[in-house]
């Protein structure tokens, strides 16, 4: 047979073999195939049964799968309507830009007339110090005349018998002055020799707070050339002062404002004390708000420069504390103890944080995200996008763009930035205690507490207008000399006297210049001061002028207008805000159940042996 003949039918013989078993694989495969239709395209084991491993892992690989889609998609969803945002975001920052303008300009001029003010202070034409009656004692020895004065001779026949009158040298103070103690505790606070020290008195002696405690007894106010007086006023009194409101944007915000690629969780008025691990929320655990978003993993951060050592610290625990909230502007009036937050850091804190702090003003701490989810912009379907609110005054420029709406405030209030729940509003506190027993009582008490939203404002000055007679120690080697050849030396803030025979607004009528005791020293009084010149009168009348000007051209310009364009464009940012929210809850849950589904399948794939078939 030819070579070329030979070859050929070698390679048709080949052929249909491999022909054949195609055809036979096909019906092998087909045969299989309708197998597989019937057991819903699951592989059989060697039995000929269905593995239930293998059909729960396929069921939630498809599950998986699903899931990655779906969070894919909401996403996709968070990014448009995010984008969506811009043109409103911008507009909002530009008005709330002017806005910012307008309030500092104001304030500032304000607080030119505070520094006039404080000119006059420095210039030594005016004072800010008094001296403040602390306490009277009495020995049970002489009488005292009508006038409270008693003769030279008297006390030379009885010794250092009589009253003794306690100053101490006080500056005025915009946040109110201390109540006394009872006298025997004042002397120790203020470091004067208790009555059992003296030898000049070894009976026993009477003590008694001449004055009252509960008033602040300045001396010198309103003095004229007939005498001194002494004025009783009230503690909280703001003789020789003057309190100016300052003004302000408030604030409200809430959680689902929050931009996406944003780490802020709340803010609070807190507490804390050096060398603990503690910071204490202030503000009521049923009403502010805060338990609905402070979770461990947190970080928190603080105002108050060196209160922390390190920029922010971890939340390791969450629990709660009794607080008193007394002298904070909360959400109702008459609540002491309330039931509030005890955060626990990772590190102890290096400074304290008081409420308030001298000066009267808060230390706010900020909570910001877990770093941990940061990528993980999925929240639970239990978290609420109106709870806790945050209202702060005054706005300042990172703050722009934020918030659901502002407003434009000069009520005085106290500035801060803190939270409540807006949905108690009108309900009883429940941390009110009501004590009262009769129905009408109860439902007065009742009334009194109702949750109110809290007191925010842009805060307060006080121009020092001073007093025109200065406290004064008189010292044969003092720098001044009055007009009957006495010198002295001005007082300084803390310094005490004891004056003894006679007040200073006692004894003979020998006019404002000074009242000498019956010891060597030290001898106390007041001295006139000179008058201003008219270059420091000038600056204060021009500098109130501007001020009267400038608060006068906000009534006139268009600021409400501004305020309602602002808080329009809030507006349809907000139903933006909303929606996002709730792509955010879906893409929580649907990342919730990837989780789920994957530990299922590391379960499955550890114990499905055992499962066997169906």
């Amino acid at each position: 047979m030819p070579t070329g003949i030979g070859t050929y039918l070698a390679v048709a013989a080949q052929t249909a073999s491999n022909t054949l078993s195609t055809a036979t694989n096909a019906v092998h495969n087909l045969s299989y195939a309708a197998a597989s239709a019937s057991t819903g395209g699951r592989e059989l084991s060697a039995s000929g049964r269905r593995p239930i491993k293998k059909s729960f892992t396929d069921s939630l690989q498809s599950r998986l799968e699903n899931s990655d889609d779906a969070n894919q998609i909401h996403l996709e969803r968070i990014v448009v309507l995010d984008e969506a945002k811009e043109p409103y975001k911008i507009g909002i920052s530009r008005v709330d830009s002017r806005l910012l303008d307008i309030v500092e300009n104001v304030n500032d001029k304000l607080n030119d007339v505070k520094d006039a003010y404080q000119a006059r202070i420095d210039a030594g034409c005016k004072t800010d110090l008094f001296w403040r009656l602390i306490l009277k004692t009495v020995t049970g020895v002489g009488t005292t005349s009508s006038s409270g004065y008693k003769g030279k001779s008297q006390f030379e026949q009885e010794g250092d018998a009589g009253s003794e009158y306690y100053y101490i040298c006080t500056k005025l103070d915009p946040k109110g002055y201390s109540s006394l103690p009872n006298p025997t505790d004042l002397m120790k606070i203020a470091g004067l020799p208790k009555p059992e020290e003296r030898e000049a008195y070894p009976d026993s002696i009477n003590l008694s707070v001449g004055f009252g405690t509960d008033s602040v007894d300045m001396v010198g106010v309103g003095t004229t050339s007939n005498g001194i007086t002494v004025r009783s006023l009230p503690l909280d009194t703001l003789e020789g002062l003057e309190k100016v409101n300052l003004y302000g944007l408030k604030m409200y915000d809430e959680p689902y404002t929050v931009d996406v690629g944003d780490t802020f969780i709340t803010q609070f008025i807190g507490t804390c004390g050096v060398g603990t691990n503690t910071v204490i929320a202030m503000s009521p655990i049923n009403v502010g708000g805060l338990q609905e978003s402070i979770r461990v993993g947190q970080l928190v951060i603080c105002d108050k420069p060196g209160v922390f050592i390190g920029a922010a610290y971890s939340i390791i625990g969450v629990g709660t504390a009794i607080a008193n909230l007394s002298g904070i502007n909360t959400v109702s009036t008459g609540v002491t103890a309330s039931v509030v937050l005890k955060l626990t850091l990772d590190a102890n804190v290096i400074d304290n944080a008081f409420a308030p702090e001298d000066g009267g003003s808060f230390v706010t701490f900020t909570v910001l995200s877990d770093p941990n989810s940061l990528g993980n912009l999925g929240i639970s379907n239990l978290t609420s996008p109106f709870v806790p609110q945050t209202v702060k005054c005054p706005m300042v420029i990172s703050d722009k763009g934020k918030g659901v709406r502002i407003e434009f405030v000069n009520n005085g209030d106290r500035s801060c930035s803190t939270t409540w729940n807006p949905f108690m509003e009108g309900e009883v506190n429940p941390d009110a205690t009501i004590t009262a027993t009769s129905a009408s009582s109860i439902l007065a008490q009742m009334e009194a507490n109702r949750v109110k939203e809290p007191k925010v404002g842009a805060g307060l000055l006080h121009y020092r207008l001073g007093f025109d007679y200065a406290p004064v120690i008189y010292d044969s080697n003092g720098p001044y000399q009055n007009a009957n050849g006495d010198k002295y030396r001005f007082a300084e803030e803390f310094d005490e006297v004891i004056l003894k025979g006679f007040a200073m607004d006692e004894g003979p009528a020998a006019g404002p210049a000074y009242f000498r005791s019956f010891v060597t020293e030290p001898i106390a009084g007041i001295e006139p001061l000179p008058s201003c010149s008219s270059s420091i009168n000038t600056a204060i009348s021009l500098a109130i002028t501007v001020a009267d000007q400038t608060v006068a051209g906000i009534a006139n310009t268009t600021i409400q207008s501004y305020i309602e364009l602002a808080n329009m464009l809030r507006d349809d940012v907000m139903d933006i805000n909303l929606r996002i929210w709730g792509e955010r809850i879906l893409l929580g849950d649907s990342t919730e159940r990837i989780t789920t589904y994957a530990n299922r399948q590391s379960t499955i794939n550890l114990l499905g042996d055992i499962l066997g078939d169906y």
